[in-house]
């Protein structure tokens, strides 16, 4: 079956290559994007230099503090990009972008100190993603009216 669908997809882009047609490709092209991004972190606690907490508790007190985050949010952007043929089948093309998106939560937990001390300490974790950008080179496929990199 794999073989098969293998061949087919082949066949499929020799077809394409065969007929391509890439000078309608070229240039500097713009665009906007929107989706929507998750956030998600499960945070752990180990605790170096300790001067503070008795060595016996130590587990115990990484343990209690243990907490998970997570976010859903609306994402935007753009990406710029410029295209040039190489031959009459191939595309040869670099595009960067940028997206700009509001992931910004934190979590409190109140932790018992399982032995003397104090009787309870808190804990805050943060989460903070405000933006992400990439940069790529691509080569492609073209003909009139599909491009595939």
């Amino acid at each position: 079956m794999f073989a098969r669908t293998a061949a087919l997809g082949a066949t499929a882009l020799l077809s394409l290559i065969a007929t391509a047609d890439a000078k309608g490709w070229a240039g500097y092209y713009i665009g906007l994007n929107a989706g929507q991004g998750w956030a998600e972190t499960d945070s752990e606690r180990t605790i170096t230099d300790n001067a503070y907490f008795a060595a016996a508790n130590l587990t115990a007190v990484e343990e209690a503090s243990m907490m998970a985050l997570d976010e859903e949010t609306f994402l935007g952007g753009a990406q710029v990009g410029v295209n040039w043929p190489m031959g009459e089948h191939f595309v040869l093309g670099f595009e960067v972008d940028a997206e700009g998106f509001g992931n910004d939560t934190s979590s409190s937990a109140t932790v018992v100190y399982p032995a003397s001390g104090p009787d309870t300490f808190t804990v805050t974790s943060s989460l903070e993603q405000t933006w992400l950008a990439t940069a790529r080179l691509r080569l492609g496929v073209g003909n009139d009216w599909f491009l595939l990199y």
